[in-house]
């Protein structure tokens, strides 16, 4: 299938990292969750990511996290409709 599409990963699949050079986020909304914590956050490119990280986590708004993913846990999606199309690797 041809047309634009847009890499993707799950936030469970996200491991939080320091000093790896791997992509960077800044920290825009931090949600308690219990067990959990889920952290909505911008690229650099300006791309939005969600990120579930500890409950012990502490990160506040404002605050630049790193990150990597899996490239098993990568997957390919269409643009236009936001349907998975493939696994990458």
């Amino acid at each position: 299938q041809e047309g634009p599409t847009f890499l993707g990963f799950r936030p469970e699949d996200v491991s939080l990292t320091s000093g790896t050079n791997g992509p960077k986020a800044i920290v825009k909304v931090v949600e308690l969750l219990g067990a959990e914590t889920i952290l909505a956050a911008t690229l650099e490119n300006g791309d939005d990511v969600s990120v579930r990280a500890p409950r012990s986590l502490l990160a506040r708004p404002g605050e630049v996290i790193e990150f990597s993913v899996d490239p098993s846990d990568l997957r390919l999606f269409d643009r236009q409709t936001g349907i998975a199309l493939t696994h990458i690797f």
